[in-house]
């Protein structure tokens, strides 16, 4: 009887371990101790290939559920993306949304993998798909307003990091990107206001009234940002960057001294800071100091060799002042990266190629955003170079049509609208 039992129980045990592995159950609980999660947890760790190894193991099996399986090959994606195999981490991340189009995670980190692609119009698609069943996913809504923004959606973008300052009341960073966005429509007041929301939260913290300030800067709001960076210098007295960003508020407003005045500090306070010399070079330009903003821009380079930018008003200081620095101008360009922005332009001041050529080259830029900030630049330093050659009347144009184009806060903007201030217009 004892043995019948057994027997019985066996077979029962049999039908129910059958039925079980029909249904793909068991191997969802082997799982809780098998290849997946082992994969998951090289995945976390940063260990991308022993996590494509194991989700591969896992992906083998036939019986694996669909949840399961759309977890794993997510998973097996990520480590794809971490490899860096963008193509095949797309694939797993389709097979995903395939079999589950609701996925979340699928979503998000297909539309991260088509951010890289440049192919932002899908990549909305896809955050927007996660925004629908979860209008609160923060990461879902930072980069659909990135997107946005990136192929010149401003009145999306707006909306997007609207949505992120409420959802968020402290988040630094979309404040500034609302305000920025409202100033390439030109809409100063709303970029203000945008910037005058901000809740100000922790009133001893220095650095909030540095980032605020500079997006006061960015917006041409130069008096609200000179106080600011006061704030922020009240709090921190040697706050080498409040003395560097209040130097730059001063350049927009046209005060080359008190702005040369804060960068002396800053370079006191902060020796190491490239940018500071950069931003003081800067600043004696335009004032036309170029024979000390040689000298600034020079140790520009020895603490920063790959400065194109530093390497360009460098040459431009140098034009300005008569000399001939061909052989110093082809010593820096050889240490920057041919294949990057702004090479193009050092190609151009260096006779390699021709304006027309240059042009072309910031024309080439896939990204909208970027493709007008190149067009801004190439315009202003086919000017610039001019001007400095005492080409006047060939540069005005050339000026006018890079203030136009120029998004706000860039150096070339500001130095737009000081040359056509000197210049009379």
């Amino acid at each position: 009887m004892g043995r019948c039992l057994k027997i019985a129980a066996l077979v029962a045990g049999g039908i129910v371990f059958a039925l079980l592995v029909a249904s793909g159950v068991f191997f969802a609980t082997l799982s809780l101790w098998g290849d997946g999660p082992r994969a998951e947890q090289a995945l976390l760790k940063g260990n991308y290939v022993a996590a494509f190894d194991g989700y591969d193991r896992a992906l083998a099996s036939r019986l694996l559920p669909r949840n399961s399986r759309v977890q794993f090959l997510v998973g097996r994606g990520t480590a794809q993306l971490g490899l860096n195999h963008p193509d095949q981490a797309l694939a797993d991340y389709n097979a995903a949304l395939a079999l589950d189009p609701t996925a979340r995670r699928a979503l998000h980190m297909r539309g991260i993998v088509l951010m890289k692609q440049q192919n932002c119009a899908k990549a909305i698609s896809d955050f927007s798909a996660i925004l629908e069943r979860a209008p609160n996913d923060y990461w879902a809504l930072l980069r659909r307003a990135q997107c946005r923004e990136s192929i010149l959606d401003v009145d999306g973008a707006i909306a997007d990091f609207g949505a992120l300052t409420r959802l968020m009341p402290n988040m630094d960073v979309a404040y500034l990107r609302v305000a920025y966005n409202y100033a390439r429509k030109h809409d100063d007041a709303k970029a203000i206001a945008a910037l005058d929301g901000w809740p100000m939260t922790q009133a001893y913290d220095a650095e909030a009234y540095v980032n605020r300030g500079s997006g006061y800067d960015t917006v041409g709001a130069y008096a609200k940002a000179i106080a600011e960076y006061d704030n922020a210098l009240r709090i921190q007295p040697g706050d080498a960057s409040a003395y560097r960003e209040r130097g730059m508020a001063w350049i927009t407003a046209g005060n080359y001294p008190s702005a040369i005045a804060d960068l002396d500090k800053s370079a006191a306070l902060d020796s190491s800071d490239a940018s500071a010399y950069y931003n003081r070079g800067f600043a004696k330009i335009l004032a036309g100091r170029y024979r000390e903003a040689i000298s600034d821009f020079t140790h520009t380079l020895e603490l920063n060799p790959t400065d194109a930018y530093a390497v360009i008003w460098l040459h431009l200081a140098q034009r300005h002042t008569g000399n001939d620095d061909s052989a110093d101008l082809a010593r820096y360009s050889d240490r920057l990266d041919r294949g990057e922005w702004p090479m193009p332009v050092v190609e151009y001041f260096r006779s390699k190629i021709d304006a027309a050529t240059l042009r072309t080259a910031a024309e080439q830029e896939k990204v909208p955003s970027r493709r007008q900030e190149k067009s801004c630049e190439a315009e202003y330093y086919i000017s610039a170079l001019d001007v400095a050659e005492g080409k006047t009347a060939t540069a005005l144009p050339l000026i006018h049509r890079a203030a136009d184009m120029c998004p706000p806060g860039f150096v070339e903007l500001i130095a737009a609208r000081a040359d056509l201030k000197r210049l009379g217009e």
